[in-house]
């Protein structure tokens, strides 16, 4: 599922470089506005996503959203907890968050040099 579009600056960074850091929602709520991320979380009404982290995460987007599940948003932080969701991708029910947590955790730790 596509949601949502950049714009201006925020679309050639994304599509030009397909950058984007994988982070969970303490961290978004540290970052940059404008920085392209990627969560993952259970959305758990239309709009709000429960992070691997057990933040919940506000989306913006101007198209229809998956009704649940887990899901990876990738989008540009627009400020606080508040992402500009441009693809919404469904994860299924079984995928495992807090595995997915220990990868965030060492892609932005201790092994940050290899992502």
């Amino acid at each position: 599922v596509q949601i949502g579009s950049f714009q201006g600056d925020d679309m050639a960074t994304f599509f030009e470089t397909g950058i984007h850091s994988r982070i969970n929602g303490t961290m978004l709520q540290s970052c940059d506005e404008g920085r392209s991320v990627s969560i993952v979380g259970q959305l758990t009404s239309p709009g709000l996503v429960h992070t691997s982290d057990g933040v919940d995460v506000r989306l913006e987007s101007a198209e229809e959203m998956p009704q649940g599940g887990i899901v990876e948003v990738v989008g540009t932080k627009v400020n606080g907890s508040c992402i500009k969701a441009v693809r919404i991708s469904s994860l299924g029910e079984t995928f495992d968050l807090a595995n997915y947590e220990g990868l965030v955790l060492l892609a932005q730790g201790k092994y940050a040099d290899l992502f």
